[in-house]
């Protein structure tokens, strides 16, 4: 373990009471940082941000460890994936703004501003098309396309089954040719 995360893990062991809790929290996090760190970067591109939004869903779930009562289950995951999502969200929306800023003043100095506008275009349009999808379809895809998962670790952490992780990712590949193709 890195010593960063070491420092980490520690801090939060020291808030947790029982011997048990703190058990409890270490197979936790160890079973759910990366899934939790992946769902936030899918969001917040930025390694800062997800950093960000990982100290304060553990902080949170340290100080409410008594509430879990499986930290391996796919439920147990469910909820901190959900977790991870909405204050990822958040802090894209604080964000935001600033980001645009700097990211065109990056843009203006790096590149022509013709060629980023077009290149800024497509992935923005295709991100943009892609939050139409519903999220129970969305979040499969981003999953399989944008970490690699196999349709069995998705599973797990949505609490599905692979045949329905696997039907979910095709409906949501047409969804999103069907919604491309009427933008074009």
């Amino acid at each position: 373990m890195r010593p960063a995360l070491r420092e980490m893990l520690n801090f939060y062991l020291s808030i947790i009471e029982t011997p048990e809790e703190k058990n409890k929290f270490s197979v936790l996090y160890n079973k759910w940082k990366k899934p939790m760190y992946h769902t936030a970067y899918h969001i917040l591109e930025d390694h800062e941000l997800c950093e960000d939004v990982m100290q304060e869903v553990f902080f949170y779930i340290a100080k409410n460890i008594h509430k879990i009562d499986d930290p391996e289950s796919a439920a147990t995951g469910r909820y901190l994936i959900l977790t991870t999502i909405t204050n990822a969200k958040k802090l894209q929306g604080k964000w935001r703004e600033s980001f645009l800023e700097d990211e065109q003043t990056d843009l203006i100095d790096n590149e022509t501003v013709e060629s980023a506008y077009f290149d800024r275009f497509d992935k923005e349009m295709v991100l943009a098309k892609l939050r139409e999808i519903p999220e129970g379809y969305r979040m499969p895809l981003l999953l399989k396309y944008g970490e690699g998962r196999s349709s069995a670790e998705i599973g797990e952490i949505m609490g599905l089954k692979d045949f329905t992780v696997r039907k979910r990712i095709e409906r949501a590949k047409k969804m999103l040719a069907e919604i491309l193709k009427n933008e074009l």
